[in-house]
This record gives C-alpha cells, structure tokens and sequence, in this order.
C-alpha cells in the first residue's frame, strides 16, 4: 500500500473531524494510525479502504 496516499487520506479524514484543522500527531501516533490501517486491510482485505481509515481514526478520537 502506498504509504503517501495512506498519510494524505488519513490527514484529510482527520481535518474533516475537527473542522479543517491537523490534530497536533507526534510523528510515533501517526505512524500508529497508519499501523492499525495496515492491521485493519490485512484482516478485511474486501473492505472499502475509506472505512477502515474513517473507521481507524474515529476510534482514535473517540477513546
């Protein structure tokens, strides 16, 4: 997968949950989010690549 198109959904994504606004990410918790994407396409490989990284950083915010 190719990990700049992963970064630039994931920002996007981010930005629409607090108002086109970059959450303040260390390096390491990005790359974590990117991590439980990977995680989340090897275990649902038919699943809508959007939702797992929608899904993925809801979760993040939301816990």
């Amino acid at each position: 997968m190719n990990q700049e198109f992963l970064t630039k959904k994931a920002e996007a994504i981010t930005r629409s949950y607090v108002n086109d606004q970059m959450l303040p990410l260390t390096d390491q918790e990005f790359q974590e989010l990117l991590a439980n994407v990977h995680q989340r396409i090897k275990e649902n490989p038919k699943e809508d690549l959007y939702l797992i990284i929608n899904d993925v950083i809801y979760d993040y915010l939301t816990t």
